[in-house]
């Protein structure tokens, strides 16, 4: 089982890379809490827009809002578009929308990772 887990620990994959090394216990527990948090839709996507008759734009589908630290709104954009292939295009904008957050995206995943172990 220890084992087993170590190698999924070296095998994470990133965007189609694999993650060099071992994980340290640091890269897992350090939060990149630097920004102030915001408020998140966490399920922005292209079906997440409706235009109405009038012309204006709506934003739909709140179910996953809150306030959460920036880049949760990146790694959520991101996870929806990986995979949803419909999405694919989207990736693209990701990074003008939200900001560049791929390092704690990267953090991300290694905690969830570490979190399926338990």
């Amino acid at each position: 089982m220890i084992t087993r887990m170590r190698k999924d620990r070296q095998a994470l994959t990133l965007s189609g890379s694999k993650v060099k090394g071992s994980i340290s216990l640091e890269d897992l527990t350090t939060f990149d809490d630097s920004q102030a948090l915001v408020f998140c839709t966490q399920n922005l996507n292209p079906d997440s827009f409706i235009v109405g008759e009038d012309g204006r734009l709506w934003l739909v589908d709140w179910l996953y809002a809150g306030f959460y630290p920036p880049w949760f709104e990146f790694a959520a954009m991101r996870i929806q578009a990986r995979c949803n292939k419909q999405y694919s295009h989207w990736e693209a904008i990701i990074p003008f929308v939200c900001g560049w957050y791929f390092e704690q995206e990267r953090w991300l995943y290694r905690m969830m990772a570490s979190l399926s172990w338990v």
